[in-house]
């Protein structure tokens, strides 16, 4: 038997997950009054609050119709996505912390260090992809 896959979303934003052969819960009138849980594995919660509920979700496979197929992406594509991870603000901000460790007050700004390393980056780029060393190629 499939277990239930259930999603519990607290007013404060904090989720807890469990996998359970039934959970069912009961209402009076618009709130939640009770729940049920059976069949449950690894860690779930013995008692809740459900004042504080926000949302129960259970999780259910999509229909294999509804799946997306699967994309295989082209060299080219593999190149430019590995171009702008070398590229992003967040390379950025490791070389800004770098100069910082090392004292240095002269500290490009993202354009500027952009322009600077795009060259480097680029020749990297046909280096790795022309030897089939990037993007699992």
């Amino acid at each position: 038997m499939d277990k239930h896959d259930i999603r519990i979303i607290f007013n404060s934003g904090a989720e807890v997950s469990l996998l359970c052969d039934n959970f069912k819960i009961t209402e009076r009138g618009n709130s939640l009054h009770s729940y049920e849980v059976s069949g449950g594995i690894g860690d779930f919660p013995i008692y809740m609050n459900l004042s504080e509920v926000a949302a129960i979700i259970q999780k259910r496979p999509l229909p294999e119709e509804a799946k997306p197929e699967e994309v295989k992406k082209t060299p080219e594509v593999l190149k430019a996505e590995w171009i702008e991870s070398q590229l992003s603000r967040k390379e950025y901000d490791k070389y800004i912390r770098m100069l910082n460790e090392d004292g240095d007050t002269d500290q490009p700004d993202y354009e500027t260090w952009r322009k600077e390393v795009e060259q480097d980056v680029f020749e990297d780029a046909e280096d790795m992809f022309n030897k089939g060393k990037a993007g699992g190629l």
